[in-house]
């Protein structure tokens, strides 16, 4: 009916009414259908061996499964049971029956996944069969490519059973062919084979149907199999040249081989009598000789890129001798293509390389290879050797790199082609390289509390020594300085000595002055930094441990600084570069007593 494309309300044909009417009739036959609910017999004391057999099969009415729990026990009794069954319509576009038997082999693997998942009994043993040697088949080959329908579905069963668990058996013995065909429910003998299972499941496994000693190959007609696409490999001939000039890393290089394989033509010519020995040339490289490999290697190259431009220049020079450039040559049409790169230089040969024409062949202020430059292409070894070799002259930046190779070359995209080269250079990356910026961390909540009183939170240091008169000697004396860490305000006092006694009663002026802070930082004295060696081992002799109990008494928590991280003491140390500088420019090179000590720092203190 779906096919004939009926709706809900419309009449259907006399014949299918009366098929309707036999279903509706004899599905009352099921009510008399009885399942038994234990796949376990009682009389079955200890088992053996438990198995699941798949059974699948298609037709063209539908495709379906069924599973049997197989059990046997230690007396060999065997009891076989129905799990479960699927039966499904096919669908209503037309598929081939090899793909229809496929898909109820996906189903059976599937429900397998599902019965495991579910299954608290130990299987020993997995089987799956099917009446369709091509399914097998295709399960089993793990060579041919398959189309991606078929190539879905197989790796489905891959994923969830094994090629080994999968067997053959015939169509008469496959419980599965009643769920594709069906069967009415009087009809008491299929009703039996499909909740019991075939009868050589309750067998010995030597009874079990023959499995076929070989698969035959599968057809190349096959319309499941993918086609082999051809391939092609193109292959470019090497004539040496090319392996030659990608051996070398520098354009001198490359020049100074080339001369030597030039010198070694000459001395085979000679061998061979071609020449006479006053043409071979013996010892260093010529200059000559170097200038002949340039235009070697520049010939091959522009051979390689520009071969149809070169054709058609080169026949023009000969059918018009007056393309030669020279100061008498006139304005000349250029016949190269207009979709070539070269159409715009208005290129022309000149013993046999291609160069840049121009309207600067009268100028006697350049020379011949700066008026008409050769042409390069963009991106070979030859032109990036080149490139290479202006640079590596100073290391220069990309314009000036190019200003001095065009008074020899003409490079296409000139500017593209050094950028690229340029940024390849390691000694340029690390010249130009710009130093990495540290992160600064988050102030602490003592310099970004501006709610509290001043000097609520303290750092404290030292610096000196400073000189000073006592009667007719002289004698040291340190500048205790603290900084309030958010006001930066400073207040200063002048210690004897560098001794704990000595910094308790300065921080005791300190307080009677100026209230007493809840919190105190300081660097610790294991490791000073940013003072003078005498401060930094008189601090290291510091009682730490004295200096916290006393701060304690007076609700002060000390807090002294990591060690060896003498940058977390930036905020008072520079204050005391600010003090530095105020009494260099108050006291120079004079030697003050303690009395005018005392007033030059309340001095700072002001400033």
């Amino acid at each position: 009916m779906c096919k004939e494309n009926l709706g809900w309300d419309d009449v259907i044909c006399s014949d299918d009414l009366v098929r309707w009417r036999e279903w509706t009739r004899d599905i009352t036959g099921l009510s008399n259908m009885k399942v038994p609910r234990c796949v376990k017999p009682n009389n079955f004391r200890k088992v053996d061996s438990i198995q699941l057999h798949y059974f699948s099969d298609a037709s063209e009415e539908g495709y379906g499964v069924v599973s049997y729990l197989r059990i046997v026990d230690s007396q060999g009794n065997i009891a076989c049971s129905i799990l479960l069954g699927k039966a499904r319509v096919p669908p209503l576009k037309t598929v081939t029956m090899p793909r229809l038997e496929l898909t109820a082999a996906t189903v059976a693997v599937k429900i397998h996944k599902q019965i495991r998942e579910e299954l608290t009994l130990p299987i020993h043993e997995v089987a799956f069969w099917t009446d369709s040697t091509i399914v097998l088949q295709y399960i089993k080959n793990s060579r041919t490519r398959f189309q991606t329908f078929v190539a879905n579905r197989l790796a489905t069963i891959h994923d969830l059973s094994s090629p080994s668990q999968w067997r053959y058996v015939s169509s008469d013995l496959n419980p599965a062919d009643f769920a594709s065909r069906g069967f009415r429910p009087h009809e008491r003998a299929k009703l039996k084979i499909w909740l019991e299972g075939p009868k050589f499941l309750l067998q010995d496994e030597n009874h079990w149907p023959v499995q076929p000693p070989y698969l035959p190959e599968i057809s190349e007609d096959d319309r499941n199999i993918k086609p082999v696409k051809a391939q092609m490999y193109v292959v470019q001939q090497d004539f040496g040249a090319d392996t030659l000039i990608h051996h070398y890393s520098s354009w001198f290089a490359l020049k100074k081989a080339v001369a030597w394989v030039n010198r070694f033509q000459t001395y085979l010519r000679y061998q061979s009598g071609k020449i006479t020995v006053g043409d071979v040339k013996r010892g260093e490289l010529s200059v000559h000789e170097l200038r002949n490999a340039e235009e070697k290697v520049v010939k091959h190259v522009q051979g390689l890129f520009f071969p149809k431009e070169l054709t058609v220049l080169l026949n023009e020079a000969t059918q018009n001798t007056s393309n030669k450039v020279s100061r008498s040559s006139g304005k000349r049409l250029c016949n190269v293509s207009y979709s070539s790169p070269l159409r715009k230089l208005n290129p022309v040969v000149v013993d046999g390389i291609i160069r840049v024409g121009g309207r600067l062949g009268n100028t006697d202020a350049l020379s011949y290879a700066s008026k008409h430059p050769i042409i390069l292409p963009n991106k070979h070894h030859v032109t990036d050797l080149i490139i290479r070799h202006y640079h590596q002259v100073g290391h220069v930046g990309a314009t000036q790199v190019l200003a001095a190779i065009r008074r020899k070359f003409w490079t296409l995209k000139g500017g593209t082609a050094v950028r690229r080269v340029i940024s390849k250079c390691i000694k340029c990356r690390k010249l130009n390289a710009k130093p990495e910026q540290q992160i600064m961390a988050p102030l602490p909540v003592a310099r970004i509390t501006p709610a509290d009183a001043p000097f609520t939170s303290v750092g404290v240091d030292y610096f000196g020594p400073i000189p000073v008169k006592l009667k007719r000697s002289r004698v040291k004396r340190y500048g205790c300085i603290f900084t309030c860490l958010t006001m930066r305000a400073i207040h200063i006092e002048v210690s004897q000595d560098l001794s704990t006694d000595s910094f308790l009663m300065a921080f005791s002026r300190f307080v009677s002055r100026r209230g007493a802070p809840t919190e105190i930082y300081s660097d610790n004295g294991t490791n000073f930094r940013g003072a003078e060696c005498e401060v930094r081992r008189a601090l290291e002799t510091w009682n730490q441990t004295r200096i916290t109990e006393s701060m304690r008494r007076r609700d002060v928590q000390w807090y002294f600084n990591t060690p060896h991280a003498s940058h977390r003491g930036g905020v008072w140390e520079r204050m005391i570069r600010s003090v530095r500088k105020i009494l260099r420019a108050l006291l120079g090179t004079q030697i003050v007593n303690d009395e005018t000590l005392l007033t030059i720092m309340t001095e700072v203190e002001k400033s």
